[in-house]
């Protein structure tokens, strides 16, 4: 009978095999994340060379159909949540209809939000040629504004009232996005770089890797 250790003075040397099925998913995981990933950047590559107006159409729609999955989320959580209703019961938000919505209100009310936001954004950045501060805070009064005409914040004055919604939605996105600039340097790059929209501000970003 053979011991696992061999000679006097040795230690026992233990070999820790992996089982070939534990091999076999990780490798099809690896390959699964692999395939996603170059679905994303060829669609990001055919969405690129579209036209402005399909792109525009395309990227209105898919950003729209996501922001209709979050509002049904929300909506379905806040309805089916009592800690939830009790927050929302015991606070001014309650008389607002955006914020007790269910889930059908809720979709649609974040997918025109999400829509407008994407549809601004994708025809600023044909036009400008480039991603800026700009085109983010326009773009986010554009969602604020959507927002505010589609659900109940708005109030009697519609115009006034979604024009205030707007610059709040473009102040914020100010913060956003110096936060994306300084954290997240290279999803600006990337979608100026994708694009084809190489810009002072940008260039210095690509490493010696990507040039």
């Amino acid at each position: 009978m053979k011991g696992g250790a061999q000679g006097g003075g040795g230690g026992a040397g233990v070999m820790v095999s992996i089982p070939n099925n534990s091999n076999n998913l990780i490798n099809q995981l690896s390959k699964t994340i692999k395939q996603i990933e170059d679905g994303i950047n060829g669609y990001r590559s055919w969405l690129c060379k579209q036209s402005l107006p399909i792109e525009t159409a395309v990227v209105t729609t898919t950003n729209a159909i996501g922001g209709a999955a979050i509002g049904a989320v929300y909506g379905s959580l806040a309805n089916n949540n009592p800690f939830f209703s009790v927050i929302l019961s015991n606070s001014n938000l309650y008389s607002y209809r955006v914020f007790r919505g269910g889930p059908l209100l809720q979709a649609r009310d974040i997918a025109v939000m999400k829509g407008v936001e994407a549809c601004v954004s994708c025809v600023l950045k044909r036009v400008k040629g480039k991603e800026d501060l700009e085109t983010s805070m326009v773009a986010a009064f554009g969602s604020g504004a959507a927002l505010s005409l589609v659900t109940d914040l708005g109030g009697p004055n519609l115009a006034v009232n979604a024009a205030g919604l707007g610059f709040l939605f473009a102040l914020a996105e100010v913060g956003f996005f110096q936060v994306k600039q300084k954290c997240y340097p290279s999803l600006v790059e990337h979608s100026n770089c994708e694009q084809g929209f190489l810009i002072d501000s940008t260039i210095p970003l690509l490493t010696d890797r990507q040039v």
